[in-house]
Protein backbone atom coordinates (compact mmCIF):
# COMPACT_ATOMS: atom_id res chain seq x y z
CA UNK A 1 0.00 0.00 0.00
CA UNK A 2 1.21 3.48 -0.80
CA UNK A 3 2.14 5.82 2.01
CA UNK A 4 -0.80 7.30 3.93
CA UNK A 5 -1.00 11.03 3.34
CA UNK A 6 0.54 11.06 -0.12
CA UNK A 7 -1.63 13.35 -2.21
CA UNK A 8 -2.05 14.94 -5.61
CA UNK A 9 -3.29 18.40 -6.49
CA UNK A 10 -4.17 19.28 -10.09
CA UNK A 11 -5.90 22.09 -11.93
CA UNK A 12 -8.25 21.58 -14.87
CA UNK A 13 -9.17 24.51 -17.10
CA UNK A 14 -7.61 27.61 -18.59
CA UNK A 15 -5.48 29.51 -16.12
CA UNK A 16 -6.43 33.11 -16.89
CA UNK A 17 -7.91 35.94 -14.83
CA UNK A 18 -11.59 35.45 -13.91
CA UNK A 19 -11.62 31.89 -15.31
CA UNK A 20 -13.26 29.16 -13.26
CA UNK A 21 -11.10 26.06 -12.96
CA UNK A 22 -11.60 22.72 -11.28
CA UNK A 23 -9.20 21.84 -8.49
CA UNK A 24 -8.77 18.07 -8.18
CA UNK A 25 -7.16 16.55 -5.13
CA UNK A 26 -6.74 12.98 -3.93
CA UNK A 27 -5.15 11.53 -0.81
CA UNK A 28 -3.94 8.04 -0.02
CA UNK A 29 -5.84 7.14 3.15
CA UNK A 30 -7.56 3.92 4.35
CA UNK A 31 -10.63 5.68 5.77
CA UNK A 32 -11.59 2.88 8.15
CA UNK A 33 -14.93 3.65 9.77
CA UNK A 34 -14.41 1.44 12.85
CA UNK A 35 -17.25 -0.95 11.94
CA UNK A 36 -15.43 -3.40 9.65
CA UNK A 37 -13.75 -6.55 10.92
CA UNK A 38 -10.38 -7.91 9.86
CA UNK A 39 -9.59 -11.56 8.98
CA UNK A 40 -9.37 -12.39 12.70
CA UNK A 41 -12.91 -11.09 13.33
CA UNK A 42 -11.63 -8.01 15.22
CA UNK A 43 -12.80 -4.50 14.48
CA UNK A 44 -10.36 -2.36 12.53
CA UNK A 45 -9.96 0.87 14.55
CA UNK A 46 -11.53 4.03 13.15
CA UNK A 47 -9.04 6.00 11.05
CA UNK A 48 -10.71 8.37 8.64
CA UNK A 49 -10.57 11.85 7.14
CA UNK A 50 -12.66 14.23 9.27
CA UNK A 51 -12.11 17.61 7.63
CA UNK A 52 -10.90 19.03 4.32
CA UNK A 53 -9.88 22.68 3.96
CA UNK A 54 -8.75 24.55 0.86
CA UNK A 55 -6.97 27.91 0.72
CA UNK A 56 -6.33 30.31 -2.15
CA UNK A 57 -3.32 32.19 -0.90
CA UNK A 58 -4.19 32.99 2.73
CA UNK A 59 -7.96 32.92 2.07
CA UNK A 60 -9.92 29.90 3.27
CA UNK A 61 -12.20 29.12 0.34
CA UNK A 62 -13.82 25.86 1.44
CA UNK A 63 -14.09 23.80 4.60
CA UNK A 64 -15.83 20.43 4.57
CA UNK A 65 -16.66 18.12 7.46
CA UNK A 66 -16.15 14.61 6.08
CA UNK A 67 -18.01 11.55 7.33
CA UNK A 68 -16.79 8.07 8.12
CA UNK A 69 -18.50 6.83 4.95
CA UNK A 70 -15.88 8.52 2.72
CA UNK A 71 -14.15 6.05 0.41
CA UNK A 72 -10.62 4.75 0.63
CA UNK A 73 -8.18 7.13 -1.12
CA UNK A 74 -10.83 9.82 -1.63
CA UNK A 75 -10.95 12.22 -4.55
CA UNK A 76 -12.22 15.72 -3.79
CA UNK A 77 -12.96 18.32 -6.48
CA UNK A 78 -14.10 21.93 -6.25
CA UNK A 79 -14.31 24.96 -8.52
CA UNK A 80 -12.18 28.07 -8.08
CA UNK A 81 -12.45 31.46 -9.74
CA UNK A 82 -8.96 32.74 -10.50
CA UNK A 83 -8.38 36.34 -9.50
CA UNK A 84 -4.60 36.33 -9.08
CA UNK A 85 -1.46 34.22 -9.25
CA UNK A 86 -1.07 32.53 -5.88
CA UNK A 87 -0.87 29.15 -4.17
CA UNK A 88 -3.68 26.67 -3.68
CA UNK A 89 -3.33 24.60 -0.53
CA UNK A 90 -5.49 21.64 0.50
CA UNK A 91 -5.32 20.38 4.08
CA UNK A 92 -6.72 17.00 5.13
CA UNK A 93 -7.31 16.31 8.85
CA UNK A 94 -7.83 12.74 10.07
CA UNK A 95 -9.27 11.12 13.19
CA UNK A 96 -5.84 10.37 14.67
CA UNK A 97 -4.94 14.06 14.75
CA UNK A 98 -2.66 13.95 11.72
CA UNK A 99 -2.74 16.71 9.13
CA UNK A 100 -1.68 16.27 5.50
CA UNK A 101 -1.02 19.29 3.28
CA UNK A 102 -0.56 19.67 -0.46
CA UNK A 103 0.34 23.07 -1.96
CA UNK A 104 0.70 24.07 -5.60
CA UNK A 105 1.29 27.46 -7.20
CA UNK A 106 -0.98 28.70 -9.94
CA UNK A 107 0.06 31.42 -12.34
CA UNK A 108 -2.41 33.39 -14.46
Amino acid sequence: MAKIGKSILRFKGKKKKDAIITVRTRIIHPNHNGRIKDDNDKLIPRHNIEKIEAFYGKDLIISVAASSSMSTNPLFNFNLKLTRSDEVKVVWHDSTGKTFTQTKAIKI
